[in-house]
């Protein structure tokens, strides 16, 4: 009798993390410095920084300003 070929894809699954699509800085210092490169390279755009709950690593998020 012939062995059935298993298909490992079929019932592998990757959990998808929410922050996984964000760059992640190890530290506030570094999110600190890419923010403001990125406010020099984008001069309309106002950046901040915030620990994730999730990966506890820090992201960059945009900030609304009060006009």
């Amino acid at each position: 009798m012939a062995k059935r070929k298993q298909t490992s894809d079929r019932h592998s699954y990757k959990f998808l993390l929410i922050c996984e699509s964000k760059r992640p800085f190890k530290t506030e210092e570094l999110a600190l410095e890419a923010a403001d490169f990125g406010m020099l390279d984008h001069m309309t755009l106002e950046l901040g920084v915030y620990q994730c709950d999730i990966c506890n690593n820090w992201h960059l998020t945009r900030v609304e300003s009060i006009s």
